[in-house]
């Protein structure tokens, strides 16, 4: 009489036939074993961290895996017989051929991995150093693997064999690849379209406003990182690239901002900052003006403005200022509150 089959990883294991008259048990030799599963680069090095199923020649799971250590290497308990094995790395499925494991000892499984090169360019084809570089599958699965520009714009990347699209995120905008076949192609580049933007920020009259920050975000309020000063003549060029975005203005301790931009679409835009004209006077507590006295500009926060004059013989001075709510100081005494252009006159009482 023969013993009924043990199933063990997709395989059936019988015992010898025995009679069972004269025996009380049989024994079951499945041969399981520790056998090696290697993943490896295109030198032949091994890749950490990668999962390894182990499946029967027909394709059925065996219900075996497990990860490969530093070297590239993990060891799983096998039973003999026919079996294949999988890694899934950077999104892409590698298999080995079918293996009796009884004549063979190991296994590799090689995912052809070599640097492959992403450059990051602007409008004339200048590389972009340090931004962030993504690595997807062709399908759009995230693959693990990342890498930042260098000095020449590029990022080398560590890429197994298959179909990929790369990403990049600058300045709050996001640019892709076109999808290239690995080891077809070994290098590729993103366009970002990057080139200079005109900010020009006018008073009232259209006179530039000399030496005022500008500073870009994205159109939904993200920091991209770029400002600039204006010149003599109230503009800055700030190097941009394509995508939508609005500026912000920080004059006399108050925030302006643009309408939203395309770009490359338009290619400058400019910002309006209504002025009015303030006559501020220092007086002793006799109420006699006072001439030569510094007079400082606050918002109505604390913020210095940056905007200080001295007065004439007749105790006045008359500054332009943005529209907005200030404080004026002279010595150490303020004035009271006032708004431009709500206000024309304002004093401050010297004690």
């Amino acid at each position: 009489m023969r013993h009924g089959a043990f199933y063990a990883q997709g395989h059936a294991f019988w015992s010898d036939t025995a009679n069972l008259h004269q025996i009380t048990e049989a024994t079951i030799k499945t041969r399981q074993q520790t056998f090696p599963v290697k993943v490896e680069d295109a030198a032949g090095n091994g890749i950490g961290g990668v999962y390894v199923y182990a499946y029967t020649a027909s394709g059925s799971w065996a219900g075996v895996y497990g990860k490969t250590g530093s070297n590239g290497v993990i060891d799983l308990d096998m039973v003999e017989g026919n079996f294949k094995f999988r890694a899934y790395y950077q999104g892409h499925n590698y298999w080995t051929d079918a293996l009796n494991l009884h004549q063979t000892s190991s296994a590799t499984i090689k995912t052809g991995q070599q640097k492959f090169s992403v450059r990051v360019v602007d409008a004339a084809g200048n590389g972009l150093s340090n931004v962030s570089v993504y690595a997807y599958s062709s399908s759009g699965s995230w693959t693990g693997t990342y890498g930042k520009t260098g000095s020449d714009g590029t990022a080398i990347l560590e890429m197994s064999d298959g179909n990929f699209k790369f990403r990049a995120y600058y300045q709050g905008q996001i640019f892709w690849s076109d999808t290239v076949s690995l080891p077809k192609t070994t290098s590729t580049t993103i366009q970002t379209q990057q080139q200079n933007f005109l900010v020009n920020v006018v008073s009232s009259n259209g006179q530039g406003i000399a030496n005022t920050y500008v500073y870009a975000y994205t159109s939904n309020g993200a920091w991209t990182g770029q400002y600039g000063k204006t010149n003599a003549s109230g503009e800055v060029n700030l190097r941009l690239v394509s995508g939508d975005f609005k500026f912000r203005v920080y004059h006399h301790g108050q925030t302006y901002w643009s309408d939203v931009v395309s770009l490359p679409k338009l290619s400058s835009k400019t910002i309006k900052i209504d002025e009015g004209d303030v006559n501020i006077t220092v007086l002793n507590e006799a109420g006699t003006p006072l001439k030569n006295e510094v007079v400082y500009l606050y918002s109505s926060s604390g913020s210095y403005t940056g905007v200080w004059a001295r007065t004439g013989s007749d105790g006045t001075v008359s500054v332009s200022l943005a529209h907005g709510a200030y404080r004026a100081r002279a010595r150490n005494n303020w004035s009271t509150q006032f708004s431009v252009p709500k206000t024309e006159n304002v004093k401050i009482t010297v004690k």
